[in-house]
């Protein structure tokens, strides 16, 4: 009657993995970061770097085909980055991506055509699948 239990709340995930959980999803907020502040000034870029007086219409065109670019991008890469993440581990693979998707993002402010707009786009998201990729294996 008078005997006292002793309870432990431990955390099932250790130290290794929770760094890993916290890596992740900075890895993941920062290509967030990076495909929200692009996507806003895709349309006046467009405008810019398309002949003058083009139509409101084809503006608008390019911006949703830009945007497909990236999400197709991302719908391609996404396996093969989490094929390359398995045989050469998450953290290499996930930091060549950021490094590139920081590189592919950083290249958007040297664009001079639509058509380099569209490779940077592409760029983009085939960089930032990784982090995608990784973050769908990571929830298994």
């Amino acid at each position: 009657m008078g005997e006292v239990v002793e309870v432990r709340l431990e955390s099932p995930v250790g130290v290794g993995a929770t760094r890993s959980i916290v890596a992740l999803v900075l890895a993941v907020f920062t290509v967030s970061v990076g495909y929200g502040v692009v996507l806003p000034l895709l349309p006046d870029l467009v405008g810019r770097l398309l002949p003058v007086g083009a139509a409101q219409a084809r503006v608008s065109w390019h911006t949703g085909m830009l945007t497909a670019a990236y999400s197709l991008a991302l719908f391609l890469a996404a396996p093969v980055w989490g094929l390359l993440s398995d045989t050469y581990g998450r953290r290499r693979v996930l930091l060549t991506a950021l490094v590139g998707f920081g590189v592919a993002t950083a290249a958007f402010s040297l664009v001079d055509t639509v058509a380099w707009v569209y490779l940077q786009r592409f760029l983009s998201g085939l960089f930032a699948a990784a982090a995608d990729a990784d973050r769908r294996r990571h929830h298994r």
